[in-house]
């Protein structure tokens, strides 16, 4: 689940940008959804919430692009196999030719999101950094840890029990 506050920014970055071949939240046809999982979002876990997804297919079953989340980045390139991005190695996107966009992480490796055409302007890499901002932000300020009172144990804020007393946090 989502704060609303971090979902509407997110919405509104979306919104300022509205990208072809891009849809966020509720706006995600099932049908892609879908697709994507099958194709390169095997790794998604429960926990995290589709933010947005590219589709690079010409016909759109979106089984080519990226899912977004509010903790990685799930993608499979042309002619490549899936992989998946934690969104805290990811330092920022940036275009490196007119069809391919790049994912710099915190280690120096670059990953590269290619694109038919769709993900080819700086609005584009401008609106995945204002994302990764948003979410990175949002998942400290989610994430941060409670100590139990029962025991004393450090627990995660969103677990709601500590996993060693089970006392309510």
């Amino acid at each position: 689940m989502m704060d609303k506050k971090l979902k509407t920014e997110l919405i509104k970055i979306f919104l300022k940008f509205n990208i072809p071949k891009m849809a966020v939240f509720e706006q995600i046809p099932a049908k892609k959804l879908k697709n994507a999982k099958k194709s390169y979002g095997q790794l998604l876990e429960d926990d995290e919430v589709v933010v947005l997804i590219y589709d690079e297919t010409a016909f759109g079953s979106a089984k080519k692009g990226f899912i977004l989340t509010n903790r990685r980045i799930h993608l499979k390139n042309i002619f490549d196999f899936p992989k998946t991005l934690e969104l805290e190695d990811v330092v920022s996107f940036s275009k490196k030719s007119l069809s391919e966009i790049n994912a710099n992480l915190r280690n120096g490796v670059v990953v590269s999101i290619m694109s038919s055409g769709t993900l080819k302007n700086d609005l584009n890499v401008s609106l995945l950094n204002e994302m990764l901002i948003v979410l990175k932000k949002g998942s400290k300020s989610m994430s941060s840890n409670l100590t139990c009172k029962s025991c004393g144990a450090s627990v995660e804020n969103q677990i709601g029990k500590c996993i060693y007393c089970r006392t309510t946090i």
